[in-house]
């Protein structure tokens, strides 16, 4: 009983010191089942065999031997514990080892599947690779008979082909015997066409040096031309009267003023004198002399050669101006802007024949070194009030004319300038400015201009080759109808149109008897029209008058009173016009 508690003893104290072990810690399977066959053994022993009966309870030893058997029990069942739990982690190590070994076994058959699949490819293989050798022998037999034949053949085409060539080459021997004599020749055509070609450019220079001395005598020409046309127009006087009758209108009466036309310059108006008693009724006579008249079967073209030179002026740097003059219904508008088709030929204005020419010969001139450049405007006087034609809201917007102090130029501030390089689009502009400008039916004109128009093109023009710069102005005006109130019928607004119209031509009358007179002071501020005027009749400008009058019977007295102011005009002398150099282009 010692020895059996001893042991239990022993082992419980082995127990307890062994570190446990850990649930995902496997041991070998021997020592797993030698360990549960020895604890069933001690448990079998300590159940068979007898207990010594206990002595004598003792005080000392009692309560020590009941410890030792409570420890006992408590072991005991440990074991037990302990026991069944190896049985089930036996098992589940058993299960899995045989499902391992399942696993394990039918990856071996696969393998052997796979050894097997291997030796029959391995067993193909050398098959095929014999076969392979087989044809490997009889394609090196075939090719060599056939490099055999290739090279046989080959030879014979070498034979053949050198026997061509020595055919070939006495053919190419006697052909390059023609040759050479051809080459030479060609080289004698050769050596004469080279000998031609020296000759031309030769030839060539000469006509080079003859071109530019042609420019150079243009140029000094075009110089000559300029002063020649200078000296003619200051001959011909600053201000220039021309004279220019229209036709009888479908509507008018054929009783027709009695003129007697004494030359090209000179005419005399024929009418009947008053009657007296007692007296024979005698004619009046009123002899006028112009620098030019025009009859009624004038057409436009030929009284444009008459101011084309003037229109030249301007090219060349001055400041001109040409204005019609003359009764309502005269025919100013006519003369200036021609028919509604500025384009056509035979019935376009002086504006538009003056623009074509400014700029055929602007371009006639870059030749020589020029280049222009062209600004167009064009305003009305309406009321004694500027209105910008070419403006969207023109009746809205009222401008003034300034005094430019460096220049001492008349100005319009605000005014619409447009950039113009050919004439279609001039003549876009004056069909703007023609449906713009004011007009209005009277007795005397059922489409009476109402307002004064001015239509102003700016020329600027640089020579690159002389470095000459030159500013020149054309004015083109159609000045508004005068009439007699009496005669016009006008009222309301257009009476008030016509007072304004006849005042600032009185006005322009006073300023040309002033500038006639040599007066020391010019009323040049009495009105917008002599303000805008003032330096294309009291300055170094190059002015002409068309005065336009009527052949009608009726309209005599207004007839004279026109031809009288031109007289006036034509009288005036306002110095020697000069052209503008010094400026930037």
């Amino acid at each position: 009983m010692v020895t059996q508690s001893t042991t239990l003893t022993t082992r419980m104290t082995y127990r307890t010191n062994t570190p446990s072990t850990k649930p995902n810690q496997e041991k070998p399977v021997d020592d797993i089942v030698g360990f549960l066959q020895e604890a069933r053994g001690l448990v079998h022993q300590m159940k068979i065999v007898p207990l010594t009966p206990a002595p004598p309870p003792v005080d000392t030893t009692g309560p020590l031997i009941a410890l030792e058997i409570s420890k006992a029990k408590e072991y005991l069942k440990k074991l037990e514990d302990e026991d069944r739990e190896a049985e089930q982690r036996f098992k589940i190590t058993q299960d899995t080892l045989q499902l391992r070994l399942l696993q394990i076994t039918k990856e071996i058959e696969c393998l052997d599947i796979s050894i097997n699949e291997v030796s029959n490819e391995r067993s193909s293989c050398g098959m095929m690779s014999l076969q392979l050798q087989e044809e490997a022998m009889i394609i090196r037999d075939q090719t060599r008979d056939e490099v055999e034949m290739c090279r046989a053949e080959g030879e014979v085409k070498k034979n053949l082909f050198i026997h061509e060539t020595s055919l070939k080459e006495a053919e190419w021997k006697k052909e390059f015997g023609v040759a050479d004599d051809e080459e030479n020749f060609l080289n004698g055509i050769l050596n004469q066409r080279n000998k031609t070609h020296q000759d031309l450019e030769a030839e060539i220079d000469r006509h080079r040096n003859l071109l530019l001395f042609k420019e150079n005598k243009a140029r000094k020409d075009e110089l000559s031309r300029r002063q020649l046309h200078e000296a003619i127009q200051e001959l011909k006087g600053n201000i220039r009267v021309i004279c220019r009758i229209r036709p009888l209108m479908g509507t008018e009466s054929s009783q027709t003023v009695q003129y007697n036309y004494l030359s090209s310059q000179e005419l005399s108006i024929e009418i009947e004198g008053k009657e007296r008693a007692g007296r024979k009724i005698e004619k009046q006579q009123f002899p006028f002399k112009f620098d030019r008249i025009f009859p009624p079967d004038t057409n436009q073209r030929t009284v444009f050669e008459e101011i084309s030179h003037l229109v030249q002026s301007a090219l060349d740097g001055y400041n001109c101006c040409i204005f019609a003059y003359g009764q309502t219904g005269s025919g100013k508008t006519y003369t200036m802007e021609g028919s509604e088709d500025v384009e056509d030929e035979e019935t376009r204005g002086m504006i538009s024949r003056a623009v074509t020419q400014i700029f055929d010969s602007s371009s006639r001139l870059t030749s020589q070194g020029w280049r222009y450049k062209m600004v167009a405007s064009f305003m009305e006087v309406y009321n004694d009030v500027i209105r910008d034609l070419l403006a969207k809201d023109f009746k809205s917007k009222v401008l003034e004319a300034k005094n430019d102090p460096k220049t001492n130029k008349i100005y319009v501030p605000d005014l619409t300038q447009v950039n113009v390089s050919t004439p279609s689009q001039v003549f876009e502009l004056l069909r703007r400015a023609s449906h713009n400008r004011t007009t209005a039916e009277t007795l005397m004109n059922h489409s009476s201009s109402r307002s004064h128009s001015i239509f102003q093109l700016s020329i600027q023009g640089h020579n690159t080759v002389t470095a000459e710069n030159i500013d020149g102005t054309l004015n083109l005006i159609d000045l508004a109808g005068s009439e007699k109130l009496e005669q016009s019928g006008a009222a309301g607004t257009t009476k008030t149109e016509t007072i304004a119209i006849n005042s600032s031509l009185t006005n322009l009358g006073n300023v040309i008897t002033a500038v006639a007179s040599g007066a020391k002071h010019v009323p040049y501020r009495s009105c917008t029209l002599t303000y805008l005027l003032q330096n294309s009749i009291g300055g170094s400008a190059k002015t002409m008058m068309f005065v336009n009058i009527s052949p009608a019977d009726r309209n005599v007295k207004e007839t004279i009173s026109s031809l009288r102011f031109a007289t006036k005009v034509n009288s005036c002398e306002i110095g020697t016009a000069k052209k503008k150099t010094n400026f930037k282009f």
